[in-house]
């Protein structure tokens, strides 16, 4: 499912069967509506929030708490979310197999802490793709 623009009202919903999203151009007053999505749509396994300048590190763990069974996660641009979030992010998302992190410059800066961090976790498995 492809979410665009003025999404707020669409995810009242409990959408429980969904297993993928995209959601592209949320405004800024309607940031929470991706938060709410990962509530009431548990089973998402795949998630793109690329371009969502308006999420911030709460944001992240409050979705990432609600999608435990994420697998793949697009955050393409997401410029707001620092390194030590982006690690809890991963403590919290066992399933997590792809994460692609391009324009996330605080998240990059620090790829080799991160990646460190996945080797002593043995978390091997997780591309990270910054490039």
């Amino acid at each position: 499912m492809r979410l665009m623009g003025n999404v707020g009202r669409l995810l009242i919903f409990r959408l429980e069967n969904l297993l993928e999203l995209e959601i592209c151009g949320v405004p800024l007053n309607e940031a929470s509506c991706i938060v709410t999505m990962s509530e009431n749509c548990p089973n998402i396994m795949r998630l793109n929030i690329s371009a969502q300048r308006v999420v911030m590190n709460q944001d992240l763990l409050s979705i990432s708490n609600n999608l435990l069974q994420l697998e793949y996660l697009d955050m393409t641009w997401n410029r707001n979310i620092s390194p030590e979030c982006f690690m809890e992010m991963l403590g919290l998302l066992q399933y997590i197999q792809k994460i692609y992190v391009v324009g996330c410059r605080k998240v990059r800066s620090d790829i080799n802490n991160i990646q460190k961090y996945l080797n002593d976790n043995n978390r091997e498995e997780v591309i990270i793709v910054s490039s």
